[in-house]
Order: C-alpha cells, then structure tokens, then sequence
C-alpha cells in the first residue's frame, strides 16, 4: 500500500475507493468435494467499545496504548488467531444487531476508519442475526489509522449455507491463495494455520467477484488481504517460453537431460577426491534467508536511469526476469554469519574446508558433438579465462565460502585441440546471437572487495522500494570477455552456412518434385483403373466423373478423353430413358422440354424421341404421321431441327 513516502504504485488494487465497495463477506467451506464461498453480503463493522461490553473489556485491555498484546513487540499478538484464542476463546460468535449511524456525537465520525468506509453495527436484542469476525491488528488503538473494531457477517452460519448464494473457487485461485498464505512453508501465516483444520465448517473471507465470469476473482483472510499477482514467475519471460508447449530441448538438456521429455544426459562427473592434506575448521553457524523472487526491484528488468524509476514493471504485467541468481566471488569469508538475535531454528551449520585442498576427479560423456564438448570446456574453463575467475560451490557462498579454481590436467579419445573445440562452440553462439557476450558472467565470477558485498537489512528493502530504487547490471569491474574468433571468421562461416543451405534448400526442392511427380503418376494409374471399372459396371455417370479427375492433371490424356465421349453417349442414350413408358404427347413434351433445357438433345437421342411420338398417335396402326396437330410438328421441329422432322 503507498504511503507519503512511496514514490512507486506497486499495482495493488484494493487500495482504490471503488474497488473497496466491491468487496464481499462470506464462508468458504470444502464440500462436495470442491471448495465454496456462501456470499453474505457487504461486511460490517462494530466499534471495539461495543464488543467490550460483551467481552468484559478485553479489547481495549489487550490493544490499547501500552496493552498486554504488546504488539510492537511480538508480532504474533497482532493477528485474528491471538483474539480468538487470547479475548473471544470458546465464547459464542453469532449475536443479534441493528444498525449503528454513529451520530449520537460528534465524535463518533472518528471511528469510520478511511480505508475501510463500511457500515457499522451494534448489539440488539430483537435485531437480525450475525456472526463476528476477527482479522489482524495492524497498530494499537491510540493510532490515528489503526481499525478500531472487527466485522460481523450478516447472518448465521447454517442459515448462511442453506439459502444464500455459492461460488464455486477454481483449483487455481485456490492455488494462488494458499501460495499467498504459504501453506505447509515455515513462514506459513499464523491465522491460516489457525483456520485451515476448520475449513470443512467454514471459514470467513473476504472475497471479489468477476462479474463477466460470475466467478470468484481473489479472496482473503482480511478485508485488506494479500491480492495475487496476474502473473506467476513462470509466466514471465524467458520461463513462459520453457514452459510453452511447443518447448524444444536447448544444449543443457540435450548435454545433461531433462526429465521434462525423459532424455538421458551423455556427460557424466565421477567424486572427487583429495590428492593432498585437507584441514577441516570448526563448525559455522550462518542464516540463509530463502530468495524472494517477488521483490521483483531485484528480479524483473526495470526501466530507469541511474538505478532509480518512478513506475516499477511488476508481476502484475508481463515483464522480463532478470536472469539466474548468482552470488559474487568475494575476496576473503565473511565470519560474521550468525547475527545477533537470530536463534538456532533460524540458524543453519555446516564445516568448512581450509583454503589449499585439492581435488581430482573425472569426466566421462559419450557421442557429444564438437560444439557440444566446446561447449563443455567453456564451462569449465570461463570460455578460456580460468586464471583470472573463480567458480563457487556449495550453500555458504553468500559468505566467500566454496570459492574453487578448476583446471583441466588432460584429455583422452580427443580428436582436436581444446582450442579448436572452444571455437567451434563460440561460432555457434555468435551465429544464434551476434553479441554473444560473457562479460557480465566473469564480472561476478572475479574476486571482489568484500565491503561492496554488503546485504540490505530487512527494514531496507522497504524503504528502497519505497525511493523507487533498483538493482542495476553488475558492472564496471577490472575485467572483460575476449572472444576466440574476429569477425571475419564468423562472417565467412555465416556466408558458407547460407550457401550450403540454398544448396541443400534446392536439392531437397528437386527431391520433393520428384517424389510428388511419383505419386501423382501412382494416384492417375489408380484413377484410371476406377474409372475403367465403374465403365464395365455401365455406371456412366461415376466413370466419367473419373475421367475427368485424370484430365485435370493431365488434359491430353488420349485415352481418357475417348473414354469420357463415350461416357457421353451413353449418359445421352440413357437421359430420356422415363418416354420409353409414356404415350401421351403432352406428358411427353414436359419430359423433353425439361431435358432440353438441361442438357441439350443431341442427335443421339432421335431414335428414343421418334419412338415416342410414333406411340403418341392415337388410333394409328401402322402410324399416321399426318394425323399429328400442326403444333406437335412445331414442337418436334424445335428438338430434333425442321430437316429431320421433315423427313420423318
């Protein structure tokens, strides 16, 4: 939340008046095997002056100026868990009330609180029923700011389930609000441990709706709770793009394996073990604080000058993931590690080596190509700048511990030089990234002045914030990549990489042409073979469909022309193939003006249409072509052409 100082807006939208009013009380509760919230409506709120005249005064006993909680002192006594333990313990939590418009004195208006503007109840004999609702308490009561009472839920409980309104919390906001409680994590927060064994008779919450989905958006323990980011360390880049489906192995997974796609690593790294006398020391006590990725001014790329900014990239946008966390090399360890205060549940040990042990020990890989084992070497050797650099190993590095040198004694089954293999790695690097470029690696890797490895104390990190401060690149050490090959190296095996591949681009071109030219010829033949067999079968019609495939492939198909004409006659033959039943001129005609119209009357079809009309003269035995109507001639004039119909 932004306070006078803060010079950043951090994206936390309950902050906003309007969104506040959109913020609903209810009971969430696991049943039938999915997690529910039973809306109650808009929470109210009741004055810590009224809960004491039910609770003998506790409120204000244990939160006021100087109270027994002592909260500035013990953070634990701050939360719903110590009031419900500590002031209400097992007393009952549903009462009937009436509504409070605190204007019985002027002074009354100091108790609406202006960050939670919310309507205020108080007990009533014959009013309606409600529950009461403890969260956190953020200051003492003699504050200006501080909340000045707790909620009630309008409602009882059993009531609440039996007829109000459920939604149903999605597997994923559940998820984002037990990560935002780290659940089973040792931060785990004190008032989720106290709620979670009750979820199954309903726990209260304060919760958004989605109204476009109709579905829960975010929820919490209090009415200012911890709002989810939109978006997770995952779903930033470059993580989003290892995670997208369409993920292909990069040169780690492939060298190593992965058990994302179940692929065998082909390196292999036997122990270690000591050639000359190795020195344990006594026993270290240090505390290792976890990383915190959602301090996103350390780890997201921000836009800034000089390490500062006024508008934070936050998770609450797609931003860009600053890179691997890696701690510097420092010149000399750090003895103080266990500060004062900090007891043995925060405390971590372990037993160091003194400096000058060394070690020998083998690595063993199979079928690694040559960039591949460049690419080892490159590792192992800092891309050849060894003698300047140091590697760092094991959990104490934070503290100048675990500072080692590797070098490489010798080879075998090596067909090239170590140099020759380096290069071939550092080629492909530039061609996939032109500034291909390490320096930033070996800066962190070079011996430091420990006093520029300070941490932040906890209280700073706030305050940086705060400022709009930021962590900027790690810069401006003695110290730079030198690469193996110069430009022109690169750029002639560049051009020969595009030639080869316009070369094999044309080959595989030529190839394909060939192979379709296979398969069309196999698919006519097939085709034709069809078309051959539907024409024995006298199925006309699907012979010729047939044909005609083949000939738009191949237009000057002899054969299939011939075949399609004389799929032609035939269909003709058949078109009139209903007059052979008909001897009435009238129905007849319809037939033959229909066909007409259609297709056309080819000379083909003559015979079939003088032996209709030759049935069509009535009482004539042999017939009378002369007893027709003049309008029939007319008609059989426009079918068969006035030559023919003249010479019938």
């Amino acid at each position: 939340m932004r306070t006078k100082s803060t010079v950043v807006d951090e994206g936390y939208e309950l902050k906003d008046e309007k969104v506040k009013k959109e913020i609903r009380a209810g009971w969430l509760v696991f049943k039938d095997g999915t997690y529910r919230i039973y809306d109650c409506g808009k929470p109210l709120k009741i004055r810590y002056t009224d809960l004491d005249k039910k609770f003998n005064n506790s409120f204000s006993l244990h939160f006021s100026e100087k109270g027994i909680a002592k909260i500035s002192e013990y953070f634990s006594n701050r939360t719903a868990r110590y009031k419900y333990e500590k002031i209400i313990r097992d007393k009952s939590l549903e009462y009937k009330f009436e509504d409070h418009l605190l204007d019985e004195t002027k002074q009354q208006s100091s108790w609406v609180s202006n960050f939670q503007p919310l309507k205020y109840v108080r007990f009533k004999e014959d009013g309606y029923w409600g529950t009461i609702v403890c969260s956190g308490q953020s200051s003492e009561y003699s504050a200006d700011t501080s909340r000045k009472g707790e909620y009630v839920f309008k409602g009882r409980k059993d009531d609440v389930f039996e007829k109000n309104k459920n939604y149903i919390v999605t597997e994923d906001k559940f998820e984002d609000f037990l990560f935002v409680n780290r659940h089973n994590q040792p931060d785990e927060l004190e008032d989720w441990k106290y709620f979670k064994g009750k979820i199954d008779e309903g726990i209260p919450v304060f919760f958004r709706i989605d109204k476009k989905k109709n579905e829960i958006k975010d929820f919490g323990l209090t009415f200012m709770y911890k709002q989810p980011a939109k978006f997770s360390v995952e779903e930033q880049q470059p993580m989003k793009s290892y995670n997208a489906e369409n993920y292909s192995y990069d040169l780690t997974d492939l060298m190593f394996g992965t058990l994302k796609k179940e692929l065998k690593g082909r390196v292999m790294f036997s122990h270690s073990f000591a050639i000359n006398k190795v020195e344990e020391l006594e026993v270290e006590r240090v505390v290792l604080s976890s990383p915190r990725s959602s301090y996103f001014p350390f780890y997201l790329k921000q836009n800034g000058r000089n390490g500062k900014t006024s508008v934070y990239n936050t998770y609450n946008s797609p931003s860009i993931l600053r890179g691997f966390k890696r701690y510097p090399v420092h010149y000399h360890v750090n003895k103080n590690t266990n500060p004062a205060g900090a007891g043995d549940a925060m405390s971590a040990q372990f037993k160091p080596l003194n400096e000058g042990a060394k070690f020998k020990g083998k690595i063993r890989f199979h079928n690694l190509r040559r960039i591949e084992i460049g690419a080892l070497l490159s590792a192992l050797t800092f891309h050849n700048h060894n003698d300047e650099v140091y590697h760092s190993l094991g959990y104490a590095k934070p503290f100048g511990y675990g500072k080692v040198k590797l070098n490489i004694l010798g080879s075998r089954e090596l067909k090239h030089s170590f140099n020759e293999y380096l290069e071939a790695f550092e080629t492909e690097m530039r061609i996939f990234n032109p500034n291909w470029d390490l320096t930033t690696l070996l800066q962190m890797a070079i011996e430091k002045d420990d006093k520029l490895l300070v941490y932040p104390e906890l209280k700073e990190f706030q305050e940086m914030k705060n400022r709009g401060d930021y962590l900027e690149e790690y810069k401006n050490f003695n110290i730079s990549f030198n690469k193996l090959l110069n430009d022109d190296n690169i750029k002639q095996e560049i051009h020969e990489r595009i030639e080869a591949k316009k070369k094999a681009a044309e080959e595989a071109k030529a190839l394909e042409e060939e192979k379709k030219q296979k398969e069309l010829e196999l698919r006519l033949e097939e085709l034709v073979r069809e078309a051959d067999n539907y024409f024995r079968e006298q199925n006309w019609k699907e012979a010729k469909k047939q044909y005609m495939k083949v000939l738009e492939f191949r237009q000057d198909y002899e054969y299939c022309i011939q075949q399609k004409h004389k799929c032609d006659i035939n269909i003709a033959e058949r078109g009139l193939d209903e007059l052979g039943k008909i001897a009435d001129f009238k129905k007849g005609k319809i037939i033959i003006n229909n066909y007409k119209k259609k297709k056309g009357i080819t000379i083909e079809l003559f015979q079939i249409i003088k032996d209709f009309i030759i049935r069509s003269i009535p009482n004539s035995k042999p017939a009378d072509w002369k007893s027709l109507k003049r309008g029939n001639w007319k008609d059989i004039k426009s079918w068969v052409g006035q030559e023919t119909a003249q010479e019938w």
